[in-house]
């Protein structure tokens, strides 16, 4: 069962965890997360009710103190999670942006068409264009500046 520290010196049936709300990392971020809550409900931030103060994430010292009279709750919180593992999947996968053509492709060939368009035919510039788009498929990037870039061609199609 989750408990606050204001449960202290309830008793509890059941083995108790820490229950505690993080709706943000820093008390910096407190503002960001309003401005979210009034874009989700369509109104200005004044109409939008502000963030508590202590729902930000604990470091382990401030779980500690804010549970000090909850020990049992934090021990089996350490108990409960020490046997858990985990392996973060550090590859970084980006949608597709046309499975008809591959990304290198499509992206050499609307690059290739903007530097004919701008009359840039000196071999400098080829060259640079090459290098940007052989680091830009290194890194596995080609999807996402295609995707970027039908984003901000739709805007711009759109007066934005």
């Amino acid at each position: 069962i989750g408990v606050r520290p204001e449960d202290a010196g309830k008793e509890f049936d059941y083995p108790v965890v820490p229950l505690h709300t993080v709706r943000y990392f820093e008390n910096a971020d407190r503002s960001t997360i309003q401005t979210l809550h009034a874009i989700s409900q369509n109104v200005s931030l004044s109409e939008v009710s502000i963030c508590p103060m202590n729902q930000l994430l604990f470091s382990a010292k401030e779980m500690e103190e804010a549970y000090s009279k909850l020990p049992e709750a934090l021990n089996n919180l350490n108990q409960l999670v020490s046997d858990v593992s985990y392996q973060f999947d550090t590859n970084l996968k980006l949608p597709r942006f046309n499975r008809e053509m591959p990304a290198v492709d499509q992206l050499r060939q609307l690059a290739q068409s903007g530097l004919d368009s701008k009359a840039l035919r000196e071999p400098a510039y080829q060259e640079r264009l090459d290098k940007e788009l052989s680091i830009i498929h290194q890194m596995g990037f080609d999807d996402y500046f295609l995707i970027v870039w039908d984003l901000l061609r739709f805007g711009r199609s759109r007066g934005y």
